[in-house]
């Protein structure tokens, strides 16, 4: 299936003799990303290049401007979509990593034989992903995420494609698709800029914590300090009576406020927990 085709990816090649692409509208909806996934593997049915190429430089237009998160299948189909560009391109790595993508959403998959037919290359691509595993996952510092329109943890997935959505600060969703050639570093900062700051009960909970710590420390060593003071004197002295009665009394002022800052320090702690 690859004979014929140029070494120059050929995406470039439509690009730079085509006239500009109008933009999308934005925010797109997945009905509109959908429609353009299909007539792309249509196109490629058809072997219509200058089609296809035209059909999958919109669709990374319209997935800079989702306002949707997608479904799993069409995740599916654009994983698909953007394995048949690698294969036309010539790039087994991102081919790899699409096929990856698409049997992680469905184990059982197999391409239909008017796209890749028995005994070809390209089928035995997808043969390869499925029993070659997901690959690991990173952690991430960020907000929640969609990773083909199902909710992910902090993690992303490291050697196969995906698509990555997330809310921007300003409610604004954002989409980005992986390659599966590692985590790119403007995905990080993107990512790290829509972390959603740490909650003002969080904040209270810790300055809690510290004020009671450090009271529950400081009564301590006032209550130690007059623990030695009161062991020191082994017999009654009528001259020290009033001394040892203000020890009493602070001893007692220095209780309250330990137990204070232990209440404290546990209240603290017992929020952060719950968090």
């Amino acid at each position: 299936m690859s004979a014929g085709i140029p070494n120059v990816p050929f995406l470039l090649l439509f690009l730079l003799a085509s006239p500009p692409i109008p933009a999308a509208p934005c925010p797109a909806s997945a009905a509109a990303l959908a429609e353009h996934v299909a007539a792309a593997q249509q196109a490629y049915v058809r072997f219509d290049l200058e089609a296809f190429a035209a059909e999958a430089a919109e669709v990374r237009v319209l997935l800079a401007c989702l306002g949707e998160v997608v479904s799993p299948g069409l995740a599916l189909d654009l994983h698909l979509q953007m394995g048949l560009a690698a294969w036309l391109d010539q790039d087994p790595r991102a081919l790899a990593a699409a096929a990856r993508a698409v049997v992680v959403l469905d184990p059982s998959f197999q391409p239909p034989p008017e796209i890749a037919p028995e005994g070809s290359r390209l089928r035995a691509m997808f043969a390869t992903a499925r029993t070659g595993g997901a690959g690991g996952l990173i952690e991430v510092a960020g907000p929640a995420l969609w990773v083909d329109g199902q909710p992910g943890g902090p993690s992303l997935p490291e050697a196969r494609a995906a698509l990555v959505q997330w809310h921007a600060p300003d409610a604004a969703l954002q989409s980005y698709y992986l390659d599966g050639l590692g985590l790119p570093d403007d995905l990080l900062e993107r990512l790290a800029l829509a972390a959603p700051p740490a909650p003002r009960g969080d904040r209270r909970a810790r300055w809690l914590l510290v004020a009671g710590a450090a009271a529950t420390g400081g009564a301590a060593s006032l209550w130690g300090a007059h623990r030695i003071e009161a062991a020191y004197w082994q017999s009654y002295d009528p001259a020290e009576e009033q001394s040892l009665y203000a020890a009493n009394r602070v001893l007692g002022i220095g209780g309250w406020v330990l137990l204070a800052g232990a209440g404290a320090a546990t209240g603290g702690a017992l929020a952060l927990g719950e968090r």
